[in-house]
């Protein structure tokens, strides 16, 4: 071997040592690196014409488990699910309370339904009315507050959606131009591994919020597309886009039209995230908390029906001067009731004696036949309208006041439903209205409008408390005569013995049909958000759990090994130093020819 040989197969070491330095100094600078793995430098012969010819760098190979990572981004879109349910879920724990809060639905129910007890047993007590509508008050503002609650948790929902999909706009578009450096890295035979570092970052990151699928190219482009089979990024970007609603009401649905998809180039793929935060977010907004608005709603439903019922079925005292129906009729003229018994409308004077009232007979009706009946029979004293499409009834003197009671076991139907009692039909004396929503009609959302019927929030004597007389035959009585007395209770005592009834409630929600009081009802809704939220919680814990151990693993396994480090530094800095000697030995080597010549 020529000396020149000698000297350039020991400057190959000095070079292929140096480089292995250059990496491990590289490896110790990034040991608290986050997403750096650790390189090492593998060496080969070189040979040339069949001989040795000193060392060369084959490569700069990561330490990657790939096993390990792809169960590591599976692992995060799992825990990125978990921790944005369970974020949400205790938002609704706060809202809801725990069944044993004092403050909860189910509690409040409960102290209205004292209040109710106390005001039954004296009636006349304008403190006890008070304290009943005060209490009333505060269930219909919770029960609103709820809803709205419920929404706006929903629009933030979709709000996080729309910033998730940006985010992962930025982290496609970033691994697109990391494809594309590698791929022209590797094609001029330049090291990638740093690259790859960065591009596992972003993808990483992108895991957080989607499970997708991905391989890797022989080109070393990963290609990374939705379970579906969509791509979402290769040497370019597919942008995702979601437009997210301004407001968000009970209505407002996704599979309704009126909450926008999240589109692949003009594809939806709203159900096609499968784990991460935005499939919980989709979950969250379109399914879990639209069921607990459903929960509400059946709630307010039965508490406006059943209270309401009741209510239309008394007179307080003094009554109204007049009485304006919730129920809305699309052609008065055409809409036809159909009355099983006689139902009695008096007009009664400040005292609460009769001025006059009318039998109206059991039949059929139209809206506009009825008013026009009452004009007939009490136009003297009262008169009727169905203006706006509701039914009106005033007492033409300001002092006089008005009452309704049915003769018998009132049935009215009304096309293919049946209501108990005129006055709850039309609704002529709720308690409880929910902007412009009947009996019968959809419950969507019904919660976000519940509230007490105005008049009776400013004069609580109007609180209906007893009921109008409705003797009728030979004991019908004469004008002047008593139509309502002061100390009459009985309305409350069956509104008091509501709160105690056990009601059927239809499906609901998550809820099955369940048979159990007011109170009980909004139980079982706290109740089963505080399963639903633990449960949450408790997975969430699990996920953490997991991740935590597969990132343990995985870093292990690719993590900077600072001992592992220091040990190959001095193998490297050993064999460099040798190296360098033999280029000293070639070097003296040279210098003796050269003199010999001389």
């Amino acid at each position: 071997m020529s000396v020149g040989l000698t000297l350039n197969t020991a400057i190959s070491g000095l070079q292929a040592n140096q480089a292995a330095l250059t990496v491990i100094s590289n490896n110790i600078s990034n040991v608290n690196t986050q997403g750096y793995t650790a390189k090492s430098v593998n060496m080969s012969s070189r040979v040339l014409d069949g001989a040795g010819r000193g060392v060369e760098i084959a490569n700069v190979d990561r330490f990657v488990d790939a096993r390990l990572q792809a169960e590591l981004r599976a692992t995060t879109a799992s825990m990125a699910m978990n921790e944005t349910t369970s974020k949400y879920f205790a938002r609704t724990q706060d809202l809801f309370g725990s069944p044993d809060s004092n403050s909860s639905i189910s509690n409040n129910l409960a102290d209205l339904a004292a209040a109710i007890s106390a005001l039954s047993a004296t009636p006349e007590s304008p403190s006890l009315q008070t304290s009943a509508i005060n209490d009333l008050q505060q269930v219909t503002s919770q029960i609103t507050s709820m809803s709205d609650t419920i929404q706006n948790l929903r629009l933030d929902a979709d709000r996080e959606i729309s910033a998730n999909i940006d985010d992962m706009n930025v982290n496609l578009k970033a691994i697109a131009k990391l494809n594309l450096e590698i791929s022209t890295a590797m094609a001029q035979g330049i090291n990638t591994a740093d690259l790859a570092d960065k591009r596992d970052t972003e993808i990483a990151t992108l895991a957080e919020n989607m499970d997708f699928s991905y391989y890797t190219r022989s080109t070393g482009e990963v290609v990374i597309f939705t379970k579906d089979g969509l791509q979402l990024a290769d040497t370019s970007a597919t942008p995702l886009s979601h437009n997210s609603v301004t407001a968000m009401g009970a209505s407002s649905s996704y599979a309704g039209g009126q909450i926008d998809g999240i589109d692949l180039r003009g594809r939806d793929i709203t159900n096609q995230f499968g784990d991460g935060a935005i499939a919980a977010l989709v979950e969250m907004r379109d399914s879990t908390l639209p069921d607990l608005q459903a929960e509400l709603d059946r709630l307010t439903e039965m508490l406006r029906n059943e209270v309401n019922e009741l209510h239309n079925q008394g007179t307080s005292f003094p009554a109204p001067n007049s009485l304006t129906g919730t129920r809305s009729f699309a052609d008065t003229s055409v809409d036809t009731v159909t009355l099983t018994s006689d139902t009695r409308i008096g007009v009664l004077d400040s005292g609460g004696d009769f001025v006059d009232y009318y039998d109206l007979p059991a039949g059929s009706y139209t809206v506009d036949a009825i008013a026009a009946a009452i004009n007939t029979n009490l136009g003297a004293n009262a008169t009727a309208s169905t203006a706006n499409g509701n039914l009106q009834i005033g007492a033409n003197n300001a002092v006089n006041s008005l009452g309704i009671v049915d003769l018998g076991d009132q049935q009215v139907t009304f096309g293919a439903d049946t209501y108990n009692g005129l006055s709850y039909f039309f609704g002529l004396n709720d308690l409880l209205i929910t902007g412009g929503n009947s009996p019968g009609d959809a419950i969507g959302g019904i919660a976000g409008g519940l509230k007490i019927r105005s008049d009776i929030v400013t004069t609580e004597s109007y609180l209906a408390r007893g009921t109008l007389n409705k003797d009728s035959g030979a004991n019908a009585p004469a004008l002047g005569q008593s139509g309502i007395g002061m100390g009459d209770n009985s309305i409350m005592v069956s509104l008091s013995e509501l709160f105690e009834k056990p009601l059927v409630f239809g499906a609901s929600g998550d809820l099955p049909n369940l048979k159990t009081t007011l109170s009980g009802y909004a139980g079982e809704i706290i109740g089963n958000n505080s399963v639903a939220a633990n449960r949450a919680s408790k997975d969430t814990e699990f996920q953490q759990a997991l991740f935590e151990e597969i990132s343990y693993r995985y870093s292990s396994s690719s993590a900077v090994n600072l001992d592992l480090e220091l040990s190959n530094m001095i193998v490297f800095q050993n064999a460099y130093q040798a190296s360098a000697q033999v280029v000293n030995a070639a070097q003296e080597m040279l210098d003796t020819l050269l003199n010999i010549l001389r």
